[in-house]
């Protein structure tokens, strides 16, 4: 799927009262980040635009993921935007379910975004775990309320700050740890540890991540001047400009409808738009704004059969008519998700 970089957007949007700005993009005086941080592995090179790599602090052996990104290459160039909502997030009370951003530097040709370290792979390995393990429906059923639970509850602290993440899909939900409980027990004494019957399979804590699109939003906010985001997550209304929180709850829709069925919603046919074209005010978007209109999402798979709850659950998330969508807060209140317990219900440690 094709992910789409617009150009500028304003800056002039009306905003909830000031977030108190204590932590800053940090320039590096006299130094370079290599002085600081030993690379010690890479996770995607995408270019000059993004390189994603595993650091070591060299003062405290601390383990942190760094975003490198050429500021020429940034949010179409716009490297006024960049620096507000990079501190913006920096500055944003901590939420288990969303990724610290630790520091940011910067040299007079890259910024150095620093995050927490996050090993238990992305929802991308997940679906891949899924399509190989014969899981009995139950047994599937838990997995996905678990995950989709934690996405909710990243997207309501993220939407509570009045921000809209997006670009939410499986590439950008990864886990903090690998999974599984693991305990000692009869069968597995003196064969090493085992994971206990009944725990998750799937890794633990997730946590939303890559706030590149990640934009200001209250409810007089203008419209959006270019769609951005992944095609196939895209909510349909963001063809037309009225990007809102529930657009990410589209996106969430999206994710899991590919976990239970391993395809999309929307047949790639129907983003068919040129370079160029993806402005609001372009023809093209209101053109694929009504070809997802029109087109029936297939509910008929037998997976979803034997998953009725959730089957609801996701139709909700994916409603044609985001007036009609759950927000994520109503989407935690579903019966589907409303007793279900994750990590992110658990004390956390202090930081």
């Amino acid at each position: 799927m094709q992910r789409r970089a617009g150009g500028k957007e304003g800056l002039g949007v009306q905003t909830r009262p000031a977030v108190e700005v204590t932590r800053r993009i940090q320039r590096l005086q006299g130094e370079t980040f290599g002085a600081k941080f030993k690379v010690d592995g890479d996770i995607h090179d995408g270019g000059e635009q993004c390189k994603v790599k595993r650091v070591v602090c060299r003062e405290n052996n601390k383990e942190f993921v760094v975003k490198v990104q050429k500021k020429s290459r940034i949010r179409g160039a716009n490297e006024a935007l960049f620096r507000r909502m990079t501190e913006r997030m920096m500055n944003m009370p901590d939420d288990v379910n969303v990724v610290r951003i630790e520091a940011c530097f910067e040299d007079a040709e890259y910024f150095y975004t620093l995050m927490d370290s996050c090993k238990g792979g992305d929802l991308f390995d997940f679906l891949r775990m899924l399509t190989s393990d014969d899981m009995q429906p139950a047994e599937l059923n838990r997995e996905l309320q678990i995950v989709m639970r934690e996405l909710m509850l990243s997207l309501r602290h993220l939407h509570s700050q009045g921000l809209v993440h997006k670009d939410v899909k499986l590439e950008n939900l990864v886990f903090k740890d690998k999974g599984g409980i693991r305990v000692q027990s009869p069968k597995t004494k003196g064969a090493g540890r085992g994971i206990s019957p009944g725990s998750p399979k799937s890794p633990k804590t997730l946590k939303l991540i890559d706030f590149d699109f990640t934009q200001e939003w209250e409810p007089n906010s203008p419209k959006s001047k270019a769609v951005l985001g992944t095609d196939g997550y895209i909510a349909p209304e963001a063809y037309l400009g009225d990007v809102n929180p529930k657009s990410d709850v589209f996106s969430a829709g999206v994710v899991l409808y590919l976990l239970v069925s391993g395809r999309f919603p929307y047949i790639d046919e129907i983003f068919d738009d040129e370079p160029g074209q993806n402005l609001t005010s372009h023809p093209k978007m209101r053109e694929i704004y009504d070809k997802m209109r029109k087109f029936k999402v297939q509910w008929k798979s037998p997976v979803w059969k034997q998953l009725p709850e959730c089957h609801a659950f996701c139709q909700r998330c994916m409603e044609f008519d985001f007036e009609k969508r759950y927000d994520a807060d109503q989407a935690l209140h579903d019966p589907w998700l409303s007793n279900v317990t994750t990590t992110a219900d658990e004390p956390q440690p202090d930081a």
